[in-house]
């Protein structure tokens, strides 16, 4: 089982963990906006 220290550090990994690479690329095509893609991308 997780302890609250194991817990926590789990959610913050999640939290910060980068988007894939194919998540990023249906942005860039949906947005049709590099600006928008590497802002949603380190927003996301």
């Amino acid at each position: 089982m997780m302890g609250p220290g194991s817990a926590l550090a789990f959610l913050v990994v999640i939290l910060l963990y980068p988007p894939c690479l194919a998540r990023v690329a249906v942005m860039r095509s949906e947005s049709g906006s590099r600006k928008w893609t590497a802002i949603s991308a380190h927003w996301g």
